[in-house]
């Protein structure tokens, strides 16, 4: 697999490198967005990378709240457990 360097300029020069699959992607999605550069692309996925991330995170949190809640209220976990059924069935 062939490798292309590309660097991408920002406040600080950061150097990543990408195989030619890759870059064709990267070229093919910037063309059809009519995006200025790669680099907006680029910078564009790492902030939803990031935000991703950080919402994996807040749901874990939540997670670990609700185990909480049921560890402490059987009433809990069954009003929890209605409530996505109705969510599920679109609140029939």
């Amino acid at each position: 697999m062939t490798c292309k360097h590309y660097t991408m300029r920002t406040k600080s020069d950061v150097t990543i490198s990408l195989d030619s699959g890759l870059l064709q992607k990267i070229d093919g999605e910037v063309e059809e967005r009519k995006l200025k550069s790669r680099s907006s692309l680029i910078e564009e996925k790492l902030w939803q990378v990031y935000r991703l991330k950080d919402i994996d995170e807040r749901v874990s949190d939540l997670i670990v709240e609700l185990m909480e809640l049921a560890a402490k209220s059987p009433e809990f976990v069954e009003a929890f457990r209605k409530t996505l059924k109705n969510v599920e069935g679109g609140g029939k």
